[in-house]
């Protein structure tokens, strides 16, 4: 039940995730199943981040603790170019109904951080 679960969603999930792709701060959008990770960016020609802020402040000051506020479950680092990322690995549980809540909160934290890290 749980891989049928899985099995069954994870297009809406994908397809979800592919529409942040609309956002000025997403570079891209890699993974496949339940498991994907997002690249931010400011320049998204050339994929990197070019803020004022430092990849690392900005993962560590910004977006980690508005993602913990939210409640969610995924991981906000800095990758080995120094671009930052989310991971997610949500529960193979979740319904089509939950990861559209989990993507529309996902949306809502990164313009809100993009635009507090590009003033």
């Amino acid at each position: 039940r749980v891989f049928d679960n899985v099995r069954d969603n994870q297009g809406h999930f994908r397809k979800l995730l592919d529409g942040l792709l609309e956002l000025p701060c997403v570079g891209d959008v890699r993974g496949d199943g339940y498991h994907y990770s997002l690249e931010l960016v400011t320049d998204k020609h050339a994929r990197r981040w070019s803020a004022g802020i430092s990849a690392q402040a900005f993962v560590s000051t910004v977006l980690a603790p508005a993602i913990f506020d939210a409640g969610l479950l995924c991981r906000a680092g800095v990758d080995h170019e120094g671009t930052p990322i989310v991971q997610f690995s949500p529960p193979l549980v979740m319904s089509r109904d939950e990861i559209s809540w989990f993507v529309a909160q996902i949306r809502d934290i990164l313009a809100d951080a993009y635009a507090r890290a590009t003033r």
